[in-house]
């Protein structure tokens, strides 16, 4: 290690100049040369000169590193003497709020959306007012379609206010129907001939003589009576009248419990 004769810092042997203060560096030492040294000296009282030797040659001036005023020489760190490692400033990340109770709101604010959705949905299919017909005929025709779709409400706002409640029994169902083309109107009442076509649905258990007395075909009339509402069917006197003709038409059929009134 050589030491510079500027600032003191420690240098490799290799380099030409300081890694700190770029002061230039001999490379045999710290000792400069003393000028004449190892020539021979002419004895005293002698007056010849040595012959003229040749003049050693001149060294190539190495140039000074020029450094500017406002910037620093950059350091070799390979050179610099090991410092003590830097202990940096342990960051901790911030705390996480606690996500349970806004997650918890989350989930009932969606299952109350769902059930206001689902409430508006059953109300416009199911009780929504629909446009009706305003002819007697139309009004039969739209009846007896409620009928075999099993639209129970529609069913109920083409009957007469005072016999609206009453359905068909669970024990047999409206398989299709067929309506006269024309209407008998007197006045506020009217009737129109139809023919309903019954059947059992699968999931309902019957007697074969049940099934054998449904399944088939009925005559009926349907009343119609003019109400503020307009045409509306006499739903009490319908259905009464196809229960008389159950039981007329299949005398000894033990048919199961209906109950025309709601």
């Amino acid at each position: 290690m050589i030491k510079c004769p500027q600032c003191g810092a420690a240098n490799q042997a290799s380099r030409a100049a300081c890694w700190n203060c770029w002061t230039p560096l001999s490379s045999t030492g710290s000792t400069p040369a003393v000028p004449g040294a190892g020539v021979p000296t002419p004895p005293p009282g002698s007056s010849a000169e040595p012959a003229s030797a040749a003049p050693p040659p001149e060294a190539d001036p190495q140039p000074e590193a020029i450094v500017e005023d406002n910037a620093l020489p950059a350091a070799n760190t390979a050179d610099m003497p090991p410092a003590e490692e830097e202990l940096l400033p342990v960051v901790q990340p911030p705390a996480r709020a606690a996500t349970g109770g806004g997650r918890w709101l989350v989930v009932v604010a969606a299952v109350v959306s769902l059930l206001l959705v689902a409430g508006m949905v059953y109300w416009y299919v199911t009780f929504r007012p629909r446009p009706h017909a305003t002819e007697s005929l139309d009004v039969a025709r739209d009846y007896l379609a409620a009928l075999v779709h099993s639209d129970v409400t529609a069913q109920q706002q083409l009957a007469t206010p005072d016999s609206r409640g009453m359905l068909l029994p669970s024990w047999f169902t409206v398989v299709r129907t067929q309506i006269a083309p024309a209407v008998t109107e007197e006045g506020d009442a009217a009737t129109v001939a139809v023919e309903l076509y019954l059947g059992t649905p699968s999931s309902m258990p019957n007697s074969a003589e049940v099934d054998a007395a449904v399944t088939r075909k009925y005559d009926l009339t349907l009343p119609l009576m003019m109400t503020a509402e307009g045409w509306r069917v006499q739903q009490r006197e319908f259905l009464s009248a196809l229960h008389r003709q159950l039981q007329q038409e299949n005398p000894g059929v033990g048919f199961p419990a209906w109950e025309i009134a709601p």
